[in-house]
Formats: C-alpha cells, structure tokens, sequence
C-alpha cells in the first residue's frame, strides 16, 4: 500500500523524516547537555592535583642535603661514617646505609642529628659484611 501526497512542496529538504504523531513515543530535544562525565572528569582532576601537592610538600621540597665526608674503621662487622648535613635548625634523623660493592645494603641505620643548620656527625654502622661504600640516602624532621 502506498500512500502518495497531494501537496510535495509542503515539506522542506533539508528537515528530516516525518513520523506520524503518537507512533514512535515522544521525541526528545535535541539541546539537553549531560554534565555527569564531565562533573566526574572535574572532580578526578582536582582530587589528583591535591594528591599531587601533598606529595611535593611532603617529598618535594629538598630542605635537608648530605654529604658523606669520610669512611674509617671499615672492618667486616662495622663502618664508621662520617658525614656533612645542611640543614634547618631542629634536629634530623639521617637514615645511613653501607654498600656491598654490588649494591647490596649489609647495614642501615637511622642517625639522630643534633639541632644546627650545618652539623657534622660520626656514626658506626655494623654490617654483614666488608662494606665498600656507605651513603646517606634520607633526611627528615626527627619527631
């Protein structure tokens, strides 16, 4: 069955099908936004630069710098390590660490540094072995 049209030129072109009314449910506008994805988009990227200043306050911020000056009494059981810390005023703790020549740590130990902005300190780390270097990977604020 065909239905034909006694008047063609009441449609424009460029309009889009014609549904009869009532037959296909009512259609929807097509000016409604969705904002959930990128609400969702927003929040991930504000919560992600808090994580990230966090961070940088709690990691970034190079306040404390060693150097280790010297190694003596480097025995099978023991190294004494000593080492330069530029610092703020209030004491520090240093983590101090002796080195197998392959990079294995055979003692660690976490050194208190008096208050100063410029202390030195000697500490005896006993090891596992015959050390080969010994280094002072971290500072941070004691307490």
């Amino acid at each position: 069955m065909t239905q034909t049209s006694s008047a063609s030129g009441d449609r424009a072109a460029d309009s889009g099908p014609v549904f009869p009314p009532g037959r296909y449910g009512r259609r929807r506008e097509a000016t409604r936004r969705r904002w959930g994805p990128p609400l969702a988009v927003a929040i991930v990227v504000a919560v992600m630069g808090l994580v990230a200043v966090k961070l940088y306050v709690q990691y970034g911020t190079q306040q404390y710098s060693p150097t280790v000056l010297s190694l003596t009494n480097v025995t099978n059981s023991t190294v004494t390590v000593r080492f330069r810390l530029e610092k703020p005023n209030p004491p520090a703790i240093c983590t101090v660490n002796a080195e197998a020549r392959d990079g294995t740590i055979l003692g660690s130990a976490d050194v208190p540094v008096p208050a100063g902005t410029a202390v030195t300190v000697t500490y005896t780390v006993t090891t596992s072995g015959l050390p080969y270097i010994a280094e002072v990977p971290a500072c941070h604020a004691a307490g």
